[in-house]
């Protein structure tokens, strides 16, 4: 018997964590990582006052008081092309694509 396939590949998939991960874990737990160092701990209880979950998602509210949801790298492309190219996008002065992308 041969473990030999005439068209076998080999893949590689690579995963990674949002850079909210930490966070979203420790809001929606309330258990910190145990891996973390001392100092790690208290920066991650500090960041989180400004988050919230909400139904799976992860929001964070600014200094404006404006709430944002937090999205992933992958997902900004995404965002960019919906607010330029979609119909209700276009070509509009700085601040206000600039506006435009961040709501």
């Amino acid at each position: 018997m041969s473990d030999n396939f005439p068209d076998e590949h080999l893949f590689s998939i690579t995963s990674k964590n949002p850079w909210f991960a930490d966070i979203a874990y420790y809001i929606s737990s309330r258990i910190l990582p145990s891996h973390f160092t001392s100092k790690q701990k208290k920066k991650i209880i500090n960041d989180s006052a400004r988050y919230t979950w909400i139904n799976g998602d992860i929001f964070y509210t600014g200094p404006d008081l404006l709430i944002r949801k937090c999205i992933r790298e992958d997902e900004i492309i995404d965002i960019l092309k919906a607010c330029h190219d979609e119909s209700c996008g276009g070509h509009f002065a700085g601040k206000r694509t600039t506006y435009k992308v961040l709501n």
